[in-house]
């Protein structure tokens, strides 16, 4: 009768162990997944920072980095999001948009005969939001609750 307790009680843990393990599996990709983001993010961050703004080509250089940014950010939003972090689900779909609407801006402020100072404005606000909204998903990640009361953030309940 103890073997059988023990054989019982052995093939929960591991039916425990085991069934944990797929959803550790979709996090860890997905914390794999955002690493990478921020990582190109970052690239495309010295890309902008190495533009010589002195260069006949520095303003095509500037929007063919701001659209693969806005490509990173829909792939970004593109992701399945873990049921743990499922606010950032709509923080992924805004900082998309955001970033979207930043770089049609750019792309109108600098592709105007004259330079349009306005279209600039608003992409510039857009391109901070966009990045507000990566900050809090990097917040939320590491753990953290992020401060504002218009953040859609929201703890699981585990």
């Amino acid at each position: 009768m103890n073997k059988k307790l023990i054989y019982i009680f052995l093939f929960t843990l591991f039916t425990f162990w085991f069934s944990g393990c797929g959803d550790d599996k979709e996090l860890e990709e997905y914390k794999n997944n955002m690493d990478t983001f921020y990582s190109d993010i970052s690239e495309y961050d010295n890309i902008i920072n190495s533009i010589d703004a002195n260069a006949e080509t520095s303003v095509q250089e500037l929007l063919s980095a701001l659209d693969g940014i806005e490509g990173r950010f829909a792939w970004m939003a593109s992701l399945t999001v873990p049921e743990e972090f499922s606010s950032i689900e709509t923080l992924s779909a805004e900082a998309s948009e955001y970033m979207t609407n930043a770089v049609s801006l750019y792309h109108q402020a600098f592709e105007s005969e004259t330079f349009d100072s306005d279209s600039a404005e608003s992409a510039k606000a857009y391109y901070d939001r966009a990045n507000q909204n990566v900050q809090y998903i990097l917040s939320i990640l590491h753990g953290d609750v992020p401060d504002g009361d218009d953040i859609p953030y929201s703890e699981s309940s585990e």
